[in-house]
């Protein structure tokens, strides 16, 4: 599928999920916003970027904290849900744009920090999105990429039962392949924090927007993965409810003066 194609396929599926994604997301324990704090050293006079900022919980996290963010989405209906959450918080230090992530509408270095949380895994080319990223870092600025991680072995079966529930994942990256991309962009001194969030598999289906039929195939997939963890998600048995975990990678680097 080209990229085009594919962006129109995340458009329809996140204007559909706009709404419960961010109702699923927006607890503390689901946005770790004190692990991107402390990861990225986010200061008050740091001016950011968020790339595929969604309904915005990213970006009104760090607006809390920064001088000024700005948050930009492909989908019209994520941005929309971004300026109530801003309305909601009483911010006045954010901005909203729409734009694609392969083409940021930025000079050279415009940021000192440039962040982007679970976009990767819906994209057709994560390192050309890296690459962009790290052209509007400012010198001796940071781009950190939050995303679900998979080992190589799992990579396979779980890329195609997250699609089942999410038609628009492309693939999740191992550790070693996220990491390897940011020394690929040209940025250093890379360091990463792991955790993990645990769903419900019917509370997840109900944020999501599967294809008839698939939101059975992804049940029965995760049933049979219980005791094997062939996909890697830990998916386990508590009650009657079927449960599982995504491993989340937080992944940080600097660009130094000549680099990038």
């Amino acid at each position: 599928m080209g990229t085009e194609r594919h962006d129109d396929l995340i458009r329809d599926q996140f204007t559909k999920q706009a709404d419960p994604f961010a109702q699923k997301m927006a607890a503390p324990d689901r946005l770790r916003f004190p692990v991107l704090r402390d990861l990225t050293r986010v200061t008050a006079d740091d001016v950011i970027l968020d790339v595929a900022c969604g309904p915005g919980l990213v970006a009104c996290a760090f607006a809390e904290v920064a001088r000024h963010v700005t948050g930009l989405d492909l989908t019209p209906a994520m941005l929309d849900r971004a300026r109530r959450l801003q309305t909601e918080r009483g911010l006045t230090n954010v901005t909203w744009e729409l734009g694609d992530i392969y083409h940021l509408p930025y000079a050279d270095g415009a940021f000192p920090l440039v962040v982007t949380r679970y976009s990767f895994h819906h994209l057709t080319d994560p390192a050309a999105a890296l690459q962009e990223m790290a052209r509007v870092c400012a010198p001796n600025g940071r781009v950190c990429v939050i995303d679900t991680v998979v080992s190589r072995a799992c990579a396979e079966a779980f890329n195609t039962v997250e699609r089942f529930r999410d038609p628009s994942h492309t693939q999740a990256l191992s550790p070693e392949d996220l990491a390897g991309l940011f020394r690929a962009a040209g940025l250093t001194e890379v360091e990463t924090a792991t955790y993990q969030i645990e769903w419900e598999v019917e509370e997840q289906l109900r944020a999501s927007a599967p294809e008839p039929g698939a939101a059975d195939q992804f049940r029965a997939a995760l049933r049979a993965d219980v005791g094997r963890n062939a996909l890697g998600l830990q998916a386990h048995l508590a009650g009657d409810e079927l449960r599982y975990a995504y491993t989340n990678l937080a992944v940080v680097g600097w660009k130094r003066d000549g680099e990038g």
